[in-house]
């Protein structure tokens, strides 16, 4: 994926939401990305992780952002019980995209990835797809 100039000024932390497909009647809330969680999060994955984090979509190591960052968790008392209720791609994608809000990434930012993400899943079927033979 191309990297993205983002100016880290622009950035507006701010709380999100999000669904998973097991809780369909319950939206989840992250909190903003705020110097707590920034704290936590560098102490734990180092400045170059967290940017390989974001870059690679390390979705365990988002999960794991996002779990710590839930504003309310009575449906996951443990990160683990947070984990098993990320069942698709679609709750993978949702994850992400609620922690980059969080952290402050606005719309446009958010559309570039999503437009990344679906050009580089097309590369990745055209590489596992079959080779096309000619019939006679």
């Amino acid at each position: 994926m191309e990297k993205m100039p983002i100016n880290l000024f622009d950035l507006m932390p701010k709380d999100t939401t999000f669904k998973l497909a097991s809780y369909l009647d319950k939206e989840f809330t992250l909190c903003r990305w705020s110097l707590r969680v920034r704290s936590w999060a560098t102490a734990k994955y180092t400045p170059e992780g967290l940017k390989l984090i974001f870059e690679q979509q390390k979705i365990e190591e988002i999960a794991d952002m996002a779990f710590y960052m839930l504003k309310e968790k009575t449906a996951f008392p443990t990160k683990a019980d947070f984990l098993d209720a990320i069942v698709s791609l679609q709750d993978q994608i949702n994850i992400i995209l609620a922690l980059l809000g969080a952290v402050g990434l606005g719309e446009p930012e958010v559309q570039k990835i999503k437009d990344a993400a679906n050009e580089s899943q097309k590369k990745s079927q055209i590489a596992t797809d079959p080779p096309k033979t000619e019939s006679p």
